[in-house]
């Protein structure tokens, strides 16, 4: 998933590698202080990426903030749920804690999608 400034894009594996010309997933023989850095540039091209650059991507779902009727940021402990509902459909993603600090989602979140955001703990 990307957090961008007009909308979340959820990904299927590989999709940003694929789209900033990293073909495929990084190789088994790769040390993980190169995987570290190459996610690093990946984030960093990520960060300039609007939602335009994923349109019309079969590996890419779009939803630009002004579609979402309501987002759930779920969970305690290390484990997350993010729910994003739209006008007939849901996503959802699980992610580690540590990736999204819950004050940097909710503080994001809250101020793209104002009341259709809700933090639910427990």
């Amino acid at each position: 998933m990307l957090v961008l400034d007009d909308a979340i894009v959820f990904l299927q594996g590989g999709t940003v590698a694929s789209i900033l010309g990293t073909q495929g997933a990084i190789g088994a023989a790769v040390h993980g202080v190169q995987q570290n850095k190459q996610a690093k540039a990946r984030e960093a091209a990520a960060a300039e990426m609007t939602s335009s650059q994923f349109a019309g991507d079969k590996r890419a779902r779009v939803m630009p903030y002004g579609d979402i009727t309501e987002a759930r940021l779920e969970g305690s402990g290390r484990g997350r749920k993010l729910v994003v509902n739209t006008n007939g459909s849901q996503m959802h993603l699980k992610y580690a804690a540590k990736l999204w600090p819950d004050d940097d989602a909710t503080a994001f979140l809250g101020s793209h999608l104002g009341e259709r955001f809700s933090r639910v703990t427990g």
